[in-house]
């Protein structure tokens, strides 16, 4: 079976044996094992469409107030925002 070669986000690559590239697999049984590893698809079928978040992701939290350090009482440093 002919397949082809297919990034998958959040992996390095696919196990050391299996060639990152496209390629003829005679054994159809590891041909279909390399296809739900999400690696390879049967050449010729488009990819699975990819699924959007369904719950909007949200805002950034705020950034955090600028600080700097000033001579408190008796020498000891204090934190001061703003």
């Amino acid at each position: 079976m002919k397949l082809t070669y297919t990034l998958k986000p959040g992996f390095a690559g696919p196990r050391a044996e299996w060639p990152a590239r496209d390629h003829d697999e005679p054994s159809k049984k590891i041909a279909e094992e390399k296809i739900e590893s999400g690696f390879y698809r049967a050449a010729g079928k488009s990819p699975a469409p990819s699924r959007k978040p369904e719950v909007p992701l949200s805002p950034p939290p705020p950034s955090p107030k600028p600080t700097h350090w000033e001579p408190g009482e008796k020498g000891k440093p204090k934190l001061v925002e703003g």
